[in-house]
């Protein structure tokens, strides 16, 4: 077990069991404490290195041998080898452990987007009842609004369930991947163009300092989808008359970094621990009122990962947030 092929090769060793062979060297004292007091140990489980390093796992029923002044003379018992239970053992207190957080999770992201989905829907309902009782009265200007109020709520109810589309996939491991060179300019053109409506009605200018025919290696969908979670998000927490710039330049290591600043209310240090992660501590309202799940974030951090990027973000109260995010700028074979 210890892994030497005779008693004569451990005594060549010099290797002391008592001091070189257990991982915890007390344990030895342990057990002698336990001999002496008890006479015997059973079911004793402790950790030994073997002669070439590795850690295994010994399971030991043993009694003291005395002679007539009841002197202990030798230990007399068997031990065993159960290291494949104890990888057992941890597996199974591994994968517990991730149950109940994933169950947690679960609770979680159910009273998240609960709380999400009422909200639009709440105010198609309040919208339609008024039409239904009101209708005849109403005048064009008054039609409108309630339209507009009405397309708001489609487009907010829209992009959470795309995400929740999104975040399902990802769970299934049935979101495709397929990087290549793409034009950043236009992908951000074409990944607000859902998110100009909000940005209008809050009277907020988005603002571009892309250089033309920046490249980036990557997948045009998953940029759309990081893209747009970002700047509703700005739009989200920046009162109206504020300003959103999205900025990119090319960094260290062949990699391009995209920032999307806003001029909002900022967060406090509390929130921003709980950033990119789905515990529900990073929610609150927008400066309308605009309901947030966090999802979107963790959308972000996942697609960014998966190209071999990082986000984070800075941020402080009253003068606005900073998300940034790299993408690598050619294909990851090219700089090997």
């Amino acid at each position: 077990m210890y892994g030497f092929d005779s008693p004569e090769e451990l005594m060549k060793s010099r290797t002391d069991i008592s001091k070189d062979a257990y991982s915890d060297p007390t344990e030895r004292n342990n057990f002698l404490r336990m001999m002496e007091e008890k006479g015997y140990v059973k079911g004793y489980e402790y950790e030994v290195k073997r002669k070439d390093g590795e850690k295994i796992w010994f399971y030991e029923d043993a009694h003291a041998v005395k002679d007539e002044k009841g002197q202990i003379q030798f230990f007399e018992g068997f031990v065993i080898d159960i290291t494949q239970r104890k990888k057992a053992d941890a597996e199974i207190i591994q994968k517990t452990a991730e149950l109940e957080k994933l169950n947690h999770e679960k609770d979680i992201f159910f009273s998240i987007i609960a709380h999400d989905l009422r909200s639009p829907f709440n105010s198609f309902l309040g919208l339609t009842q008024l039409m239904v009782e009101e209708l005849p009265n109403m005048t064009t200007s008054q039609l409108q609004k309630i339209a507009g109020g009405m397309r708001s709520s489609a487009i907010n109810l829209f992009r959470l369930l795309e995400n929740l589309l999104q975040w399902s996939r990802i769970e299934q491991g049935s979101l495709p991947f397929d990087p290549e060179s793409i034009d950043l300019k236009n992908e951000i053109h074409e990944s607000i163009e859902m998110v100009l409506d909000s940005a209008q009605s809050k009277e907020i200018d988005i603002i571009y300092d892309i250089p033309n025919d920046l490249m980036i290696y990557a997948d045009s969908n998953m940029v759309r989808t990081i893209i747009r979670n970002l700047v509703s998000n700005a739009i989200k927490f920046t009162p109206i008359h504020g300003k959103i710039t999205i900025k990119a330049i090319v960094g260290d290591n062949r990699n391009t970094v995209i920032s999307i600043k806003d001029t909002g209310i900022g967060m406090p240090p509390d929130i921003m621990v709980h950033l990119f992660k789905f515990d529900g501590k990073a929610n609150r309202g927008g400066t309308q009122g605009e309901s947030s799940s966090g999802l979107g974030l963790l959308l972000c951090k996942d697609f960014v990962e998966r190209h071999g990027g990082k986000i984070w973000a800075q941020s402080e109260e009253a003068k606005g947030t900073t998300f940034f995010f790299t993408f690598p700028s050619h294909p990851i074979l090219e700089t090997v």
